[in-house]
C-alpha cells in the first residue's frame, strides 16, 4: 500500500486582458457603444496586484460570436 502526502496549489486563471478601474472608466467613456462595453466581455475580478489597491477588470477580446 502506497501512501503519499502531496500539496497542490491552485492558481486561478485570469483573462488575458487586465485593466484598472480608471482605464475601464475611460474606455467606456470613449467608446460607450463598443461591443466590449455593451456585452459582458469585461468584469470585476478579485486580484492582488503589487503597488495597486484599486479595482481590476478582466476580459478577452475574442467576441462571443466568434467562439466555438
Amino acid at each position: 500500500m502506497l501512501i503519499r502526502d502531496e500539496t497542490f496549489v491552485r492558481n486561478p486563471r485570469t483573462a488575458p486582458i487586465l485593466m484598472t478601474e480608471a482605464v475601464w472608466i475611460g474606455y467606456k467613456a470613449a467608446a460607450p457603444n463598443s461591443v466590449s462595453v455593451t456585452k459582458p466581455l469585461f468584469h470585476l475580478v478579485t486580484l492582488t496586484v503589487p503597488s495597486y489597491t484599486g479595482k481590476v477588470f478582466a476580459g478577452d477580446v475574442h467576441y462571443p460570436v466568434f467562439k466555438e
